[in-house]
């Protein structure tokens, strides 16, 4: 068990000669001080804000300095937070000391920009580095414009089904029924099967009001199967995209594997059924029927079920070499497996009605069974392992034995584990000839605390043992970490992934439960109030309003506590080289040290 360790931060700035879009109307830069407003109400004609609507923050000088996006909680009663950024020293891109702030409210539904009254409860109009406020907004009327922008698309969506080779054309039309121009900016196919489809899109273009365009849409495929994608119709004024789904099927031409010449005379075959390794063949598979000489003389690919029909062609007169059968010619059969890429040339026929011999115009029923050649089969020693308890951040190897216990080579040709806390030394394909074994080593490095399992699958040649899994079980262990604060303002982070019991969700440790160690009773907390980098804000003391929702292990965060404290976390170590994303602007990020350290102040 580690022991207790503190965590410095890296507090900087990422430089930009662009503002940071942080909601879709007000823009603002994310600068190195805030002031946090608690929003508790903000209406237009008396009905509160919608979801998608807007709140802005302005500075005297008409400089956005904040904003935030409503979201359903809110329009549902509950309070929003916003993040009233500082200006940098040298720049004016924030609020100064004592600068009043004025507030403005974004419309969605009528596009429509409102100044607001504000009325507060806690703090005053003029801005305050790490200030707090409690406000109440209403928008005041009669000023603002908007635009109406529609665009409606026909079909939309295109189903289409063709053979690999052949091409298709669609027309998707694009009505303008808003009231501004909208600029088709661009149009692009996405997903899996998107090469197999094209459009005729060439550049911008502008449609007026009541005005319609065409744009050809093409399936030409490629390869058979089914292609998924879609068509994203991009107009300059509107947010979203118009998508529209594409669906084609593509119908294989498969060329068959035996080649046989058709002659003036043949004899009628049915094959009632086919069997391969005691199992029906399939369509796609081929029969074919040959001649003494080795020579093809007929055949077919399965594409129904049996009982199926072939003819085998007899060799026309006066053709050297014969190009088929000659009267009272043993008849033979192949099989082509068309899975396995296989010929099988060892073919057991039983004649039900007629004779195995060749005859003019002649009538036949033949049941058919084969063998494919020698087996490998796979083996695997133990058949389950234990690593037992290994802390988080080190490992332990074990080597596990596989062999072949059959009469032809195995192929292990990959070699899966389910679980992220093991993993193999497979790089690439292993053969083993009858008899032989080979070590494959697995290492047991946790990222999980507690009891883990996982399960390695062997994808072999084996015909009986083609998916071979193996049961694998450890037992992770955690690190234990305590971080100091002083009365005041502190700058913290953590370099551990806290375990579950502080998660509420899937999105991350919740910000309530990390926290409530510091509670001094049920009505009492020690937070006074706590931010991190994009101004998001935790006040307990206010209804324990809280829009920073998530603790994320890489970032790094302001609390301001009422006296001296301190935070205990266990679980899983974060790497020190760990990817940290860094957004425009300051960011305050999490240091990631590996050795113990004391950070204390």
């Amino acid at each position: 068990m580690f022991k207790p360790t503190v965590v410095f931060l890296l507090f900087f700035a990422v430089l930009s000669f662009s503002s940071v879009q942080a909601q879709e109307h007000f823009e603002f830069e994310i600068t190195d001080v805030t002031m946090s407003i608690l929003i508790l109400t903000a209406t237009i004609e008396g009905d509160p804000l919608a979801e998608g609507d807007e709140i802005g923050v302005f500075t005297e000088n008409n400089l956005c300095a904040g904003g935030v996006l409503i979201n359903e909680d809110f329009a549902n009663g509950d309070a929003a937070g916003l993040a009233a950024w500082g200006s940098e020293q040298g720049q004016n891109n924030g609020f100064l000391r004592n600068q009043p702030m004025a507030f403005r409210i974004w419309d969605l539904s009528t596009e429509t920009e409102y100044e607001s009254d504000v009325n507060f409860d806690v703090g005053e109009r003029l801005w305050q580095p790490n200030g707090f406020a409690v406000i109440h907004l209403t928008a005041i009327m009669g000023g603002g414009g908007g635009g109406n922008f529609v665009l409606v698309c026909d079909p939309m969506s295109i189903e289409a089904e063709l053979e690999v080779g052949e091409i298709e054309e669609f027309i998707v039309s694009i009505v303008n029924e808003g009231e501004e121009d909208c600029t088709i900016s661009n149009v692009f196919i996405e997903g899996e099967g998107a090469e197999d489809f094209g459009h005729d899109f060439e550049g911008e273009f502008v449609l007026e009001p009541d005005e319609e365009a065409d744009i050809v849409i093409t399936f030409a495929p490629q390869s058979p199967g089914e292609k998924l994608a879609t068509l994203n119709i991009v107009c300059a004024e509107i947010e979203e995209p118009i998508v529209i789904d594409l669906r084609g099927e593509a119908i294989g031409n498969q060329e068959p594997h035996f080649e046989w010449a058709l002659t003036d005379a043949n004899q009628s075959i049915i094959v009632t059924e086919a069997f391969l390794d005691e199992e029906l063949l399939v369509n796609g598979d081929e029969i074919g029927v040959f001649t003494p000489a080795g020579l093809c003389a007929g055949g077919r690919i399965l594409d129904e079920d049996f009982p199926v029909g072939l003819a085998a062609w007899g060799a026309e007169q006066g053709e050297q070499p014969p190009n088929g059968f000659r009267a009272g010619e043993d008849l033979s059969f192949h099989y082509w497996d068309f899975s396995q890429q296989l010929e099988i040339e060892v073919v057991e026929a039983n004649a039900v009605n007629g004779d195995l011999v060749y005859a003019a115009n002649g009538f036949l029923v033949v049941e058919l069974a084969a063998f494919a050649a020698p087996e490998p089969e796979f083996a695997v020693d133990p058949g389950d392992h234990d690593f037992g308890e290994i802390v988080i951040g080190e490992d332990e190897v074990f080597g596990f034995t596989v062999g072949n216990v059959g009469e032809a080579d195995l192929i292990i040709s990959d070699i899966a584990i389910e679980s992220d806390n093991f993993y193999s030394d497979f790089e690439e394909e292993i053969t083993i000839t009858p008899g032989e074994e080979a070590i494959v080593n697995i290492t047991f490095a946790p990222i999980e605390l507690g009891a883990v399992e996982g399960l390695i699958y062997f994808t072999t040649n084996d015909p009986q043992n083609e998916f071979i899994y193996v049961e694998l079980t450890g037992t992770g262990l955690g690190r234990e970490l305590t971080v100091p604060m002083t009365a005041g303002w502190n700058i913290i982070s953590i370099n551990v992934v806290p375990g579950q019991e502080f998660w509420s969700g899937e999105e991350g440790p919740d910000i309530i439960l990390m926290t409530d160690q510091l509670r001094v009773d049920e009505d009492n907390h020690r937070i006074e109030l706590m931010k991190d980098q994009v101004g998001r804000f935790y006040v307990p003391g206010w209804g324990g309003f809280n829009n920073i929702e998530t603790w994320q292990p890489t970032e790094g965060y302001q609390i301001k506590v009422i006296e001296e404290c301190e935070a205990v976390y266990s679980g899983i170590p974060i790497p020190a080289d760990t990817e940290i994303p860094l957004h425009r602007q300051w960011n305050i990020v999490a240091y990631l040290p590996t050795f113990e350290l004391d950070a204390g102040a």
